[in-house]
């Protein structure tokens, strides 16, 4: 059983609110790590750099050395043998991508009030929509307002496949306001973590927003990955 833990699992790993042993215990169950868990330590690195060390050796406690590699325009997502001192080694010829890809999303500044109008959407209630039904409700009103679908809305956003479409979709739920993320930050490595989980049979994330909008994700492309919470997990494996 392949699992993907989420960064905040690690956090509470290591802030003694979930206990290393409730993963590690469990015999059937083998963990993986991306470069976005790396990305994020980066991104904590300035205000808190002892957490170099705690969290490379959290997550190699953990994920050992199962690492997903991410697509290129060569090569599919996969996986392969890597240790998180050695994926950090990599990543950091790379950190000044990251630091103007953080700096970017600062700036952004979407008006979620305009797609709410012009999809006819109430913000107070599009939360009640199930991660099953809502972007089929988005299909059908971007139809009815636009004259096309997410297939051409994604198309429109130069998007192929891959990480991009991850985030567009995610991009798309928070435009309308659905389980919106606090920062666009937050919501850049949610769509990440959503994506390199895909190629596991767990997400385990206690982000109520990006649950909702994974699953969305999810039921749009197909993908069978479960989403769980932490006591979902724990108690179901």
């Amino acid at each position: 059983m392949k699992i993907y833990l989420d960064n905040n699992i690690f956090v509470y790993i290591e802030n003694d609110i979930i206990s290393l042993k409730s993963f590690t215990e469990k015999k059937y169950c083998c963990y993986y790590y991306s470069e976005t868990h790396i990305e994020e330590l980066f991104n904590g690195l300035e205000k808190h750099p002892e957490l170099k060390d705690i969290r490379l050796k959290t997550i190699g406690e953990i994920c050992s050395d199962n690492y997903i590699v991410p697509d290129t325009p060569f090569t599919g997502m996969g996986i392969e043998q890597r240790y998180p001192v050695s994926a950090f080694e990599k990543e950091c010829n790379l950190i000044w991508i990251h630091k103007r890809l953080y700096d970017f999303t600062k700036t952004m500044n979407i008006d979620h009030d305009v797609f709410l109008k012009d999809l006819e959407l109430n913000k107070l209630e599009i939360n009640n929509y199930t991660p099953s039904d809502i972007l089929c409700i988005l299909e059908k009103k971007m139809r009815n307002k636009w004259g096309y679908g997410l297939d051409t809305y994604l198309y429109m956003q130069g998007v192929g496949s891959g990480r991009a479409m991850f985030s567009s979709l995610f991009n798309l739920l928070d435009f309308v306001s659905y389980w919106p993320d606090k920062s666009h930050t937050a919501r850049l490595y949610d769509s990440s973590h959503a994506y390199f989980a895909q190629l596991c049979d767990v997400l385990v994330t206690d982000d109520k927003r990006m649950t909702h909008k994974t699953k969305a994700v999810y039921k749009y492309l197909g993908i069978t990955t479960k989403v769980l919470n932490a006591k979902e997990f724990i108690k179901s494996f």
